[in-house]
């Protein structure tokens, strides 16, 4: 994740993958939701979604 929003010409301040109903650690079978803040010049962009489910 990091390398493709770095890749876009983003500064990359988080990026992390949370269980969906705690914000903790992913856990198996769990829904999950990826988190991502980035900059673009001086617009902070914070942006959440579904991720893949680990098994």
């Amino acid at each position: 994740m990091a390398e493709l929003i770095g890749g876009a010409g983003l500064d990359l301040e988080y990026a992390a993958v949370r269980d969906a109903a705690t914000l903790g650690a992913p856990r198996a079978g769990g829904l999950c939701r990826s988190l991502v803040a980035a900059r673009v010049g001086g617009v902070r962009l914070i942006d959440n979604g579904p991720w893949p489910t680990p098994a």
